[in-house]
């Protein structure tokens, strides 16, 4: 049977002073999705989290939740079920003659072509 990987993805044009552009991928075997979005969406469930987590609506009060949220993600990746991946551009570079394409396609672009380092 071949290995299939599932890739989430989400990215927040959102610019600082020093930074921009911050992305992250959450990559799953496809041989451990069940137990992944079942063990995430009980946790959720059980920290009342109903709708979509964003750190952007964390308030004071639900703190507490996105920390143990975040413990069961980490504890995931501890037992090799995610892989995670944060990237973002340094706003000292700026990209230029980039097509249309390129621009809309920039976080698979980049994730595609870091995926490839040895660190991996």
């Amino acid at each position: 049977m071949a290995r299939e990987l599932v890739l989430y993805c989400d990215e927040s044009d959102s610019s600082g002073k020093h930074f921009a552009n911050f992305y992250g991928g959450a990559l799953v075997e496809s041989l451990h999705l069940a137990e992944v979005s079942a063990r995430l969406a009980a946790r959720k469930q059980a920290l009342n989290l109903l709708g979509e987590v964003k750190w952007q609506k964390i308030t004071e009060p639900y703190a507490q939740k996105y920390m143990d949220l975040a413990t069961e993600i980490f504890d995931l990746v501890r037992e090799g079920k995610i892989k995670l991946r944060i990237m973002f551009t340094q706003n000292y570079y700026s990209a230029y003659r980039l097509t249309t394409e390129q621009r809309e396609n920039g976080f698979f672009l980049l994730y595609t072509s870091s995926s490839n380092t040895p660190s991996d």
